[in-house]
């Protein structure tokens, strides 16, 4: 009988082994069956980390750790995304922010794509400046904030968060100080309606789009790791950790984590996050019910607790990491049908979860429950018959009557909703943590 580590060592080569090929993986994941119902359009963009050449660039990057082979696979989908002719950019999930993070990967593991690697730094370090300056000007002129302003993925953090590991030139250390001042005002508490509420809040005209703004007409806050207030959080715990903080920063991530822990609902597992929260429940207190909330690394409990735990590494309060972890016990305690995760990929699936367990054990967390759990139901996703070893799924309707949800399963190569992501989180495993400059930047958890 094989033991579980020698089942993920298998999982992750038969990842490998599907996503070996820049032009296939184009020509399955362009197929016209393998569109996304919803989005009428397939899971493909060849700039981006979430559904592209970068992600599996990313992914190959990662093995070149141990394999210098692995390097070269990774230069082809770096090479193919450079051909690709799309020139977009937005933020870290598309454009050259994407192509940096697999570079400065590959840069550490094989040395492999220096100059690529420093022309794609001082790019991005003058995009961001450009970003910072935009959304600075916004917020003096009271024109609101929006996720695209800060969020991991499209907005000033999850770029920054790169940044910081190329600290030490004039134009990065300028970016990164006009990323920080966005992070400090959004991190300062402000009023609204004669309420005193924190600088995140996103009014009805900043929501993404019009049904959120009818569901939130007064605006909203987010709580999560993908687009919320986590995210904010783990920026600041990652740049006084890189030593881009100071006592202004520290009180920012201090007083972000405490609006954190105070949105926490307990029930009788446990603590547990909502995904996002009306301007009336803020102000009300109200309580989110569990059922309306996810428990995964975009919305809820793993993301919002990976954040918190990490940072008090950056600013100590053991009693503030004692609930993150608790959040996570918690959350292993519950049925899996409670979850709101949705198959065995990163961004809203079981993948994210494994890889913010990984984060806290390397944090020094127990988790072992919530590990094991993870890590069983991605290792049935994987299958070596499928055309990239494992499927993205997508909710196409309700439960029906015995909760069962159905889905539309696609293949997609990136790193947030397809097989490179989930290669990744195992490839983690595997070590016991990420390794410097590691694909978990990209997530916020490292």
């Amino acid at each position: 009988m094989s033991t579980v580590t020698e089942r993920v060592t298998t999982a992750v080569e038969t990842l490998a082994v599907r996503l070996a090929d820049p032009v296939r993986c184009r020509a399955v994941a362009t197929d016209p069956g393998n569109t996304d119902p919803f989005r009428e359009m397939t899971p493909w963009e060849p700039m981006g980390l979430a559904h592209g050449y970068p992600g599996a660039a990313l992914f190959w990057a990662e093995l070149a750790r141990e394999d210098p082979a692995a390097g070269r696979v990774a230069n082809g989908f770096l090479r193919e995304a450079m051909n690709s002719g799309d020139r977009a950019s937005n933020g870290l999930y598309y454009g050259p922010a994407s192509l940096l993070a697999a570079v400065q990967t590959l840069v550490t593991a094989d040395g492999r794509e220096r100059r690529m690697h420093a022309d794609l730094v001082r790019w991005v370090a003058h995009n961001q400046i450009a970003r910072a300056d935009a959304w600075l000007t916004r917020l003096q002129t009271g024109g609101g904030v929006a996720w695209g302003a800060y969020d991991v993925i499209n907005g000033l953090g999850g770029v920054g968060r790169l940044l910081l590991d190329e600290q030490g030139t004039d134009e990065v250390d300028r970016a990164l100080r006009k990323t920080m001042e966005v992070f400090l005002t959004l991190a300062a508490d402000t009023d609204v309606e004669g309420h005193r509420v924190p600088g995140w809040w996103v009014s009805a005209a900043g929501q993404p789009i019009p049904s959120d703004a009818e569901q939130y007409p007064r605006g909203d806050f987010n709580l999560g790791m993908a687009h919320g207030a986590a995210g904010i959080l783990a920026f600041l715990a990652a740049s006084v950790l890189a030593g881009a903080g100071g006592a202004e920063v520290e009180e920012a991530l201090a007083r972000t984590r405490t609006h954190l822990l105070g949105a926490a609902v307990r029930d009788e597992a446990g603590p547990y996050w909502p995904a996002r929260l009306s301007f009336d429940a803020w102000v009300d207190g109200a309580e989110v019910p569990l059922d309306e909330t996810r428990s995964a690394w975009c919305y809820g409990t793993p993301g919002v607790a990976a954040a918190i735990l990490q940072s008090t590494f950056a600013v100590p309060d053991p009693e503030a990491a004692g609930t993150a972890i608790e959040g996570l016990r918690a959350m292993a305690e519950r049925p899996q049908s409670t979850w709101g995760v949705d198959g065995a990929t990163v961004c809203h699936g079981l993948a994210g979860v494994l890889a913010v367990v990984t984060t806290a054990k390397a944090c020094g967390a127990d988790v072992d429950v919530l590990e094991e759990i993870a890590l069983e139901g991605i290792l049935k996703a994987v299958d070596g018959d499928l055309p990239f070893g494992v499927r993205h799924q997508v909710r196409i309707g309700l439960p029906d009557e015995a909760g069962v949800v159905p889905y539309a399963g696609l293949d997609a190569v990136g790193t947030l909703e397809g097989a490179a992501g989930v290669g990744c989180v195992l490839w983690d495993w595997l070590r016991g943590a990420p390794a410097e400059r590691s694909w978990a930047r990209t997530v916020a958890l490292q």
